[in-house]
């Protein structure tokens, strides 16, 4: 028994490090937006899938794991989702347009230049607190770019023009 209880402590430690969120950054807001969105890289070392299953921050009153959704209709819509999977030994990338981390409530506006800290937990038990920087949308560029496979956005306005239109559901002081 207790050799089972070690080996699986070992495991338990082991994937811990399998899970690794990097490249976070969250858009800029105006002063009196009501939510936000928290970009990033997740990263998968290990043998098995993992999945990113909640967030949490100060800065709001609540934080979901979001996507976006092109319904049969035609139009976007943006909602959450339970979990977001990281494939063995790949990566899974949240990005504008795409899953991403929903701060919802924000206690003030995201100021370029900030940071906001937002503690991630995984499937597994573990958890890692990033420090993320606040961008403004011109920055925007640099990152939906290296995100794999989106158009460079080059300027603001084609920043502004990446996130999917604006629906009932998706009032534009909700989308990141």
């Amino acid at each position: 028994m207790r050799t089972l209880i070690l080996l699986l402590s070992v495991v338990i430690t082991a994937s811990a490090a399998d899970l690794t969120a990097g490249d976070a950054w969250a858009r800029a807001t105006a002063p009196s937006a009501g939510a936000g969105g928290v970009f990033m890289t997740l990263k998968n070392s290990g043998k098995n899938a993992g999945a990113l299953l909640s967030a949490r921050s100060d800065v709001a009153d609540s934080v979901e794991l979001h996507t976006h959704t092109k319904g049969d209709d035609g139009v976007w819509r943006m909602g959450p989702v339970a979990r977001i999977e990281v494939p063995a030994g790949g990566e899974t990338v949240l990005k504008p347009g795409g899953l991403h981390v929903m701060l919802i409530g924000l206690k003030h506006g995201l100021s370029t230049g900030s940071t906001l800290d937002l503690t991630l937990t995984f499937a597994d038990g573990a958890t890692q607190t990033l420090a993320v920087p606040v961008r403004d949308a011109a920055a925007m560029s640099a990152a939906t770019e290296n995100a794999g496979g989106v158009e460079k956005v080059t300027s603001p306005e084609q920043a502004a023009a990446a996130v999917p239109t604006t629906t009932p559901d998706c009032k534009p002081a909700c989308c990141p």
